[in-house]
């Protein structure tokens, strides 16, 4: 695969290929039919769609709220944590803060540790946005799909990459680099 890639960004290229230098020239359909100026044909242009994504890093007893994103959406099969999608600009600490007891943790006790930088990630079709907000509970609430994991075991867990800058942020204390038995470094793992 990396190998066409390179092909295609230096010598198949789209703007003024290489053709008459290119090894496969000869069996080139385009170049033989004079038709690389055409070509590629370019499609209707992608319309990117922005998403704010708010996660909320809910922690009982050393344990977080996680839960393996389902099929047909961004990171299929990858683990994220409690998450509240707006389509607008961010919320306000206030508002967050009520729209995570209606929709999360109802009247239960909630302590704020950490309210994230605001992080991005550009896919073809989409640029994510969004914050994280780790708080304490003081007692369990029931999320559908969620379960709770031992803090210690979410390194084991593969979690995109806007989850995984978030988590390497030096400034975040769920201290996941580091075994409890040792200081050795545990590498996290990370998937686009």
């Amino acid at each position: 695969n990396q190998a066409l890639m390179d092909f295609g960004a230096v010598v198949c290229k789209p703007q003024i290929p290489l053709c008459t230098n290119c090894a496969l020239n000869g069996g080139c359909k385009a170049y033989l039919k004079g038709l690389v100026n055409q070509l590629p044909v370019k499609e209707k242009t992608i319309k990117k769609r922005d998403r704010w994504f708010y996660y909320y890093v809910i922690e009982h007893n050393d344990c977080i709220y996680v839960r393996k994103r389902g099929v047909r959406d961004i990171w299929e099969n990858l683990y994220e944590f409690v998450l509240t999608e707006k389509m607008e600009a961010p919320i306000s600490e206030d508002a967050w803060q009520a729209e995570m007891q209606k929709e999360h943790t109802g009247k239960k006790k909630i302590r704020p540790i950490h309210i994230s930088p605001f992080y991005k990630q550009v896919l073809t079709h989409q640029t994510i946005r969004g914050q994280f907000v780790h708080i304490k509970i003081e007692a369990p609430v029931l999320l559908k799909t969620y379960e709770l994991i031992p803090k210690s075991a979410l390194y084991k867990l593969p979690f995109p990459k806007f989850i995984s800058n978030y988590l390497k942020d030096k400034n975040v204390s769920l201290n996941l680099f580091h075994s409890s038995n040792d200081q050795n470094s545990i590498e996290l793992i990370s998937t686009s």
